[in-house]
């Protein structure tokens, strides 16, 4: 059980596209990734019907990660970085 406990709030580091370094699971990690996720969905927009398999490439890419951004989040409350405001 220490061990579990351990690795819970072992503390990892992400490297953001600027090359600062955030606490994975934390606000900033978060927003990055849903930065990440508007990048890419003015990138296929841009795109043509004539690519639409990169367009479901690209779309498969914002699923993933939305994916992880849900995983950090949870993470992130878990470990006291995120609070979740109730009304």
């Amino acid at each position: 059980m220490l061990s579990l406990t351990k690795l819970l709030f072992e503390k990892k580091d992400y490297v953001t596209n600027e090359g600062s370094i955030v606490e994975y699971g934390s606000v900033e990690h978060v927003e990055e990734l849903e930065g990440l996720i508007e990048s890419l969905k003015s990138l296929r927009k841009q795109m043509t019907r004539s690519e639409r398999k990169e367009r479901d490439r690209i779309s498969r890419c914002i699923e993933t990660i939305r994916y992880l951004k849900r995983k950090a989040h949870k993470t992130g409350v878990r470990k006291g970085l995120i609070e979740i405001i109730e009304d």
